[in-house]
């Protein structure tokens, strides 16, 4: 089952070079939408939702169905919130 982008269509431009959402949608919530569908996908003992830089990689990861493994194509490194004392997470 394809799950790529959602079935949420292209990524045509517009002018001026970026890409168009259907409906006005955000990219970043057409990625949360694609990985909430994949949780719901039964039978599978895996899921992976491949995500680019576009995504709100915080909101993804904090909100994902706990089989749904994530992975997220970005430029740089993002430290996470972390607890008085421990190393920084980076995602």
């Amino acid at each position: 089952m394809d799950l790529s982008l959602g079935g949420f269509g292209d990524r045509r431009l517009e002018k001026g070079g970026r890409s168009a959402g259907a409906a006005g949608v955000p990219w970043s919530v057409r990625w949360l939408e694609a990985a909430r569908a994949a949780g719901q996908v039964t039978g599978a003992a895996r899921v992976r939702v491949v995500a680019d830089r576009e995504v709100d990689m915080f909101a993804l990861f904090a909100h994902r169905p706990e089989h749904v493994h994530l992975l997220v194509r970005a430029l740089h490194d993002h430290a996470c919130g972390q607890r008085q004392g421990e190393a920084p997470v980076h995602l």
